[in-house]
């Protein structure tokens, strides 16, 4: 199994993979394990939340192969 981490700033995606980003609570979410998924540190920028806050909210994504968490978020949920 292949564990990723997202990069601090993401400047381009290959043709597999899916740019994650903040949203409301109304935003779509669909089951593609064929695509890898990079999630950006959601609501720790502007939003003031910290790594701690918002890490354990990303706990089932842990085990997924197709989804890229931002460095040190595996780790807070271990």
């Amino acid at each position: 199994m292949t564990l990723h981490v997202t990069p601090e700033y993401i400047t381009s995606l290959k043709p597999n993979e899916i740019f994650v980003f903040g949203s409301n609570l109304a935003g779509m979410h669909e089951q593609h394990p064929d695509l890898l998924f990079r999630v950006t540190r959601i609501g720790c920028g502007i939003a003031g939340f910290t790594n701690e806050e918002i890490a354990p909210l990303f706990k089932a994504a842990v085990a997924m192969e197709n989804v890229s968490l931002p460095n040190g978020w595996r780790e807070i949920n271990e």
